[in-house]
């Protein structure tokens, strides 16, 4: 276990941002690939207080949320979450362990990880925009629109 844990202002917005990316996707994971809804979301809980624990600060599971992605935009079989899942769990707990991890981010450049970022992103919102905005005619596009300005306007907080 690495530094304390605080909880105070920062971490609390820290909380809601991951929330407002997180529950989305693992609702779509629940309802897309027919999970378990009250396992995955205590396992997820749980992870998540895990990795808080063991890194000293709250970590998103940034491996996770590529894999939801991936699965919520191709409609992959649930067995391959769960091999892919404890594939990429079993991989990033060795490199972790290993310090192999820290080693690694010295040799992967900062664009290299922000044009996988922005290639996901953009992945999600053409699901969006093309299977869920028009579904829900005007007031989908609404929506779509505040949450862009939104977006815009707290850019730099």
């Amino acid at each position: 276990m690495k530094g304390n844990i605080r909880f105070d202002r920062n971490e609390l917005a820290g909380a809601f941002g991951d929330i407002g990316t997180d529950l989305p996707l693992i609702i779509g994971m629940i309802l897309i690939n027919d999970l378990n809804p009250a396992s995955t979301l205590i396992m997820f809980g749980f992870m998540q207080i895990a990795s808080a624990f063991f890194y000293g600060i709250p970590m998103a599971v940034q491996p996770l949320k590529v894999m939801a992605i991936i699965m919520l935009t191709q409609k992959l079989d649930k067995s391959l979450l769960y091999g892919a899942g404890l594939s990429v769990g079993i991989v990033m707990f060795i490199l972790a362990a290993s310090g192999l991890l820290n080693k690694m981010t010295q040799f992967i450049a900062k664009p290299v990880v922000r044009g996988i970022q922005c290639g996901l992103g953009i992945t999600l919102a053409s699901l969006a925009m093309t299977k869920y905005i028009h579904a829900d005619g005007v007031p989908g596009y609404v929506l779509s629109a505040l949450s862009f300005i939104l977006i815009i306007f707290l850019l730099n907080n």
